[in-house]
C-alpha cells in the first residue's frame, strides 16, 4: 500500500498462497459451510486470501459487499445471507461499535445470529475497541497480523484463547523472531525488528533485487520493518513501524504508544503521530487528531491530558487538529504525507 514509502509490487508464487490458505484455514478451523462477506477491497491481499482464496478452495459461499460506507447495506446482506466469517480491518470494528444502523438490526434480532469468526487485521486494534465489540455483540475479535509479502498471514490469534493487545502465535509452518540492529535473535521480552521465514515469504519485489536482498536474508527471514516483542507464553506484540519510531536525544519513542494515549481522551476519534527532524539530529513530536463527532477538546486540555500519562520526552510538542487523516483504500493512515506536508511547510518558512 505504500504508506511508508514508494510502493512495490510484490512477486507470490502459487505455492506460496496454497500454504497459507492452508494453514490459515486450519487455524480458524473453516469449512465449506461457512459464509464470507468480502467487504474489503479484493485488490488487498487480506480480503484476496480470506475472502476470496479460501472460500474458492472450500467450495464455501462467498457474498460481496459494494462499499464499506455506508454501513447500513453491507449489514442487511450479511444479515440476509447467514454470513459466518467477517473480515474486517480496525475502522470498521471502531464504525460497528458505534453504529446506530447496527445498533437497529441487533435489536431487530437479524443481526450477527450467524457470526462465528470475527478476524481483523491490517493495522493494530486498540483494546478498547475489542471490549466495546465484545459488550455490543457479544463477540471476540481475533486480531491477526501479516504483509503482503507473507501471503499474508502470519500470526493469529488462537480461537477461544485470545490475547488482547496481541497479534498472536505463528500459524503453521511458519517461524516468527524478534532481532535486534546486529540481526541476532533476542531474548523473551525485548523488543526488535520481526523477522518472517516460511513456505508463505514472496518471491521477491518486481524488478527490484536490491530492495530483495535487503529484505530477505539468505536464510531466508522475511525483514518485517515492525517494532515488536515476544512475551513468555510465545504470543507476539506489535510495538510500532520501524520508520515510524521516533528518536529524541538518543531515547526512542513509539508513535503508536503517544497514539494509544491520545485515543484514551473521549474527545478524539483518530490520531497520528509523528517526528519531524529538527535539523540537528533529533526530532520533535507531533500528533494530527480527529475530533469525535460532538467532542470537543482544546490543545492546552491535550496537552494537560498528556502530561498525565506520558513521560516528557515523549509527549507532542505540537498538536493539529484535522477533518480527516489521509489514508489508502484499505483506510490505513498514510503518515508519509503528514511528513511531507511538514517537510514542505518547513522549507516554505526557511529563509532564502
Amino acid at each position: 500500500s505504500g504508506t511508508t514509502g514508494v510502493t512495490k509490487g510484490v512477486m507470490m508464487t502459487h505455492a506460496n498462497l496454497v500454504s497459507n490458505c492452508r494453514a490459515t484455514t486450519r487455524t480458524f478451523r473453516l469449512s465449506q459451510d461457512d459464509v464470507f462477506l468480502a467487504l474489503l477491497p479484493m485488490f488487498h491481499t487480506f480480503c484476496w486470501m480470506v475472502d476470496v482464496i479460501i472460500p474458492l478452495s472450500l467450495g464455501a459461499k462467498i457474498v460481496n459487499a459494494v462499499s464499506v460506507a455506508p454501513p447500513k447495506p453491507w449489514l442487511e446482506t450479511l444479515s440476509r445471507h447467514g454470513v459466518t466469517v467477517l473480515a474486517a480491518v480496525p475502522p470498521v470494528w471502531v464504525l460497528l461499535s458505534k453504529s446506530a444502523a447496527a445498533q437497529e438490526l441487533i435489536r431487530a434480532g437479524g443481526l450477527f445470529r450467524t457470526l462465528r469468526v470475527l478476524i481483523s487485521g491490517a493495522a493494530p486494534l486498540s483494546k478498547q475497541t475489542l471490549a466495546d465489540v465484545k459488550s455490543v455483540y457479544g463477540l471476540d475479535i481475533t486480531e491477526g497480523y501479516g504483509l503482503t509479502a507473507t501471503s499474508p498471514v502470519a500470526t493469529v490469534n488462537p480461537l477461544g484463547a485470545p490475547r488482547p493487545g496481541s497479534i498472536g502465535v505463528p500459524i503453521d509452518g511458519v517461524e516468527v523472531r524478534i532481532v535486534g540492529e546486529d540481526g541476532r535473535e533476542l531474548e523473551t521480552g525485548a523488543e526488535g525488528e520481526i523477522e518472517i521465514r516460511g513456505p508463505n515469504i514472496m518471491k521477491g519485489y518486481y524488478m527490484d533485487e536490491a530492495a530483495t536482498r535487503a529484505a530477505v536474508s539468505s536464510a531466508g527471514w522475511f525483514k518485517s520493518g515492525d517494532i515488536g516483542a515476544r512475551d513468555e507464553d510465545g504470543y507476539f506484540h506489535i510495538r510500532d513501524r520501524k520508520k515510524d519510531m521516533i528518536i529524541i536525544k538518543g531515547l526512542k519513542v513509539f508513535s503508536a504508544q503517544v497514539e494509544k494515549v491520545l485515543l484514551g481522551h473521549p474527545a478524539v476519534s483518530e490520531a497520528a503521530v509523528i517526528g519531524i527532524p529538527d535539523g540537528e539530529g533529533n526530532e520533535r513530536i507531533k500528533a494530527f487528531l480527529v475530533l469525535a463527532e460532538g467532542g470537543s477538546a482544546t490543545v492546552p486540555e491535550l496537552h494537560a491530558f498528556c502530561r498525565e500519562q506520558l513521560d516528557a520526552y515523549k509527549r507532542p510538542r505540537e498538536i493539529e487538529f484535522l477533518a480527516e487523516l489521509p489514508k489508502n483504500a484499505l483506510k490505513k493512515t498514510l503518515k508519509r504525507e503528514l511528513r511531507e506536508r511538514e517537510l514542505a511547510k518547513s522549507k516554505k518558512g526557511a529563509p532564502a
